[in-house]
């Protein structure tokens, strides 16, 4: 619960978000962003057990899911977006939290006026997951898990979700606005239901 994680979860508004950038040109992402599984479509709650090794379980680093979204600079001159995308995990059942978007993945890429770009996050199992105080080990959580993909932590217009243990892969694609931003700003400083006082972020 740091930085961006701690003004998301008390719901604090910033002068300045997670991921804030500025360009001479404008940038837009595309109508939708898609989830692919692309490793088994039966996904278990925790890792197979293996040899633990340095960073731990090495089957936590198997990529399990694929997040594609389009950039388009939409302005006059050449630029560089930096796409990224965040997750919002169901929260732990045995009353711990967890914050309520995590970034989990960014692209720096040169678009030149009018020209487009597909870009992919691939998502391990340790991207998905979250420390069980009581099992003492990684584990995905019940429930649906939230993706968001935008130009910082508060200007997301892309949206979707997907369920790793439903049995049913992911759910496709989802949608939104798509609208233009400036390299990652956010045009006002006001986003949303966020209140109380500014604080600054990094």
């Amino acid at each position: 619960m740091i930085d961006y994680r701690h003004f998301d979860y008390q719901n604090q508004s910033v002068q300045y978000e997670f991921g804030f950038g500025l360009s001479y040109t404008t940038f837009e992402m595309g109508s939708s962003v898609t989830v692919s599984n692309t490793g088994s479509a039966t996904v278990s709650a925790a890792p197979a057990a293996a040899k633990i090794q340095p960073g731990g379980n090495p089957n936590l680093w198997n990529t399990l899911y694929t997040v594609k979204a389009t950039v388009t600079n939409t302005g006059s001159v050449a630029g560089h977006a930096v796409p990224q995308l965040y997750l919002g995990l169901a929260q732990p059942a045995n009353g711990d939290v967890t914050p309520v978007r995590v970034l989990r993945g960014f692209e720096r890429i040169w678009l030149e006026p009018g020209q487009s770009q597909e870009v992919e996050f691939p998502l391990m199992r340790r991207d998905i997951s979250y420390w069980d105080i009581n099992a003492q080990q990684w584990i995905i959580g019940q429930g649906d898990i939230k993706v968001y993909a935008g130009f910082s932590s508060r200007d997301l217009p892309l949206t979707t979700s997907f369920n790793p243990l439903s049995g049913d892969g992911c759910n496709g694609q989802g949608s939104g606005s798509g609208n233009g931003t400036y390299g990652g700003a956010y045009g006002g400083k006001q986003h949303g239901p966020y209140q109380g006082h500014p604080h600054w972020s990094s």
